[in-house]
């Protein structure tokens, strides 16, 4: 099937192979999905990274204010992530305890 995106063949060590899997089946999508999510959503700090990696091999002082950034943008990115987990347990636990209440009234 003819795609616009770019194929990679990726080597992976067998146990980042196996925690991509994991993660995965429990989110019910391909592990190949899944990475290319991941890195679509690393672009800003791929970017960052690239013109600090630039600007150190030109010897400039702009190559810590490029890592900067993109140490900013990964922590940002890790709290909203936290949140969203912290958010989605929530409605899970609360999920739970209404089926539980549910299923405990019909004895």
């Amino acid at each position: 099937m003819p795609t616009k995106n770019e194929r990679v063949m990726l080597t992976v060590k067998p146990e980042t192979m196996a925690a991509v899997r994991s993660v995965a089946e429990a989110s019910n999508v391909p592990a190949a999905s899944l990475i290319a999510q991941m890195l679509d959503e690393m672009v800003p700090m791929l970017n960052s990274m690239a013109a600090a990696a630039t600007a150190s091999k030109e010897k400039r002082v702009e190559a810590f204010d490029h890592l900067a950034e993109a140490l900013g943008g990964a922590q940002v990115s890790a709290a909203q992530t936290q949140v969203e987990l912290s958010r989605t347990r929530r409605a899970a636990v609360g999920a739970a305890g209404k089926k539980s209440n549910k299923s405990g009234s019909r004895k």
